[in-house]
């Protein structure tokens, strides 16, 4: 019966830890963002991209179909590999928690 009721009370506990993965500040998150990034915008495409002075920073985003928040965080793995890149937005990391905007979908 003890041991029934220490693992009702962890399941209680267990339950409260649940709720911290909605909270942008865990770690958690914010890696799997970065492994996101890192997973659909190779750096050489990226770079690519980048050097070519008509596009923008959400100009890109469009271009890669992958949210500008997502492209905000691909910009932080390059810089810090020691690329001087500063995107003109930060994302929080539950930022794929809600809409998309509209403007990444293709106009039909």
């Amino acid at each position: 019966m003890r041991a029934r009721a220490r693992t009702c009370r962890a399941a209680r506990k267990a339950g409260f830890r649940e709720l911290e993965l909605f909270d942008r500040t865990v770690p958690a998150e914010y890696e799997a963002n970065l492994f996101a990034a890192e997973l659909l915008v190779s750096d050489e495409e990226l770079l690519r991209l980048l050097n070519d002075r008509d596009k923008t920073f959400f100009g890109i985003s469009r271009e890669l179909y992958i949210p500008a928040e997502l492209l905000d965080f691909k910009f932080r793995i390059l810089k810090h590999k020691g690329y001087h890149l500063e995107a003109p937005c930060v994302a929080p990391s539950d930022f794929l928690k809600g809409e998309l905007p509209g403007s990444f979908q293709e106009n039909g």
